[in-house]
């Protein structure tokens, strides 16, 4: 079984970190080979740098600060940079500082890649608004279009690919606000050869609240990251599927067709196919 690392993006939750991301990591039934910490904001403090060694006993442990472009494609770019630079031979697993694992999440994604020799696997990820689960069906297939107009359910806390993958599609987009899961999915997927697989059931559980959130109606940085969306997809989408991509920004967001697409954001690759990592 290739080695799995761990890489956690953080930013101004360190009690979050330490008390739901971390204690997660230090649950799997499967040690991770590395750890990798990105911080995107204030320095950590000791306690939650003391958690961080012990989720990763007996391996090892390293906190970064992110030097790329602010924000979390900067931050996990920073980590997949780390992971590259330091030769990581094996797959990558990915959570966010305020989303938790179930115990078993790394072994049931190492073992079902394993079984069919898998580049990416995605597992389900439940969706706990304000401390309830909310019913989300299972995805059954992996398509890359179906990421242009939505999100079946494959996020940050549940990606879990092999470093070289990543690296090839030129890791994350530095510059965009939001929507990077559905960014890196569509050019995964459309990664010419790749192999996936799907673990049926679910392993990681997404924290949602109502408002403040990155994904809240009206949010700031979800409008930056539609419309950065659409500049680089927008052309490559059919009629039906730049259709329900509008209205899903409408329903959930209250972002309608004109806002989003009059809406100047700075972006560094217009490039469909790559994002912003190279090393």
């Amino acid at each position: 079984m290739l080695p799995v690392a761990v890489l956690v993006a953080t930013k101004r939750r360190e009690v979050l970190l330490r008390e739901r991301a971390l204690l997660s990591v230090a649950s799997q039934t499967i040690r991770p080979a590395i750890v990798v910490i990105v911080n995107d904001g204030p320095s950590l403090g000791r306690a939650t740098k003391e958690r961080a060694r012990s989720a990763s006993a007996p391996g090892t442990t390293v906190v970064l600060d992110n030097d790329r472009m602010p924000g979390a494609a900067g931050a996990w770019n920073a980590g997949l940079a780390y992971l590259a630079a330091h030769a990581h031979p094996g797959y990558v697993a990915m959570l966010d500082d305020d989303d938790e694992w179930d115990p078993d999440h790394l072994e049931v994604n190492a073992r079902a890649s394993l079984d069919v020799d898998a580049d990416l696997s995605v597992s389900g990820l439940r969706i706990r608004l304000d401390g309830v689960d909310r019913p989300r069906p299972l995805i059954a297939e992996l398509r890359a279009t179906d990421f242009l107009s939505g999100n079946p359910g494959w996020q940050g806390s549940n990606t879990f690919a092999k470093l070289s993958l990543l690296l090839a599609v030129g890791g994350f987009r530095d510059g965009l606000a939001s929507l990077n899961d559905r960014d890196l999915a569509v050019r995964l997927l459309r990664r010419p050869g790749v192999r996936t697989t799907l673990v049926p059931r679910w392993s990681a559980t997404w924290h949602v609240g109502r408002i403040g959130g990155l994904s809240s109606p009206g949010s700031p940085a979800k409008l930056d990251g539609l419309a950065a969306f659409w500049r680089v997809y927008g052309r490559s989408m059919t009629a039906v599927e730049a259709d329900r991509f509008f209205e899903r920004a409408l329903v959930l967001f209250h972002f309608d067709r004109r806002s989003i697409v009059g809406h100047n954001v700075a972006l560094a690759s217009h490039d469909e196919h790559r994002g912003s990592l190279h090393v």
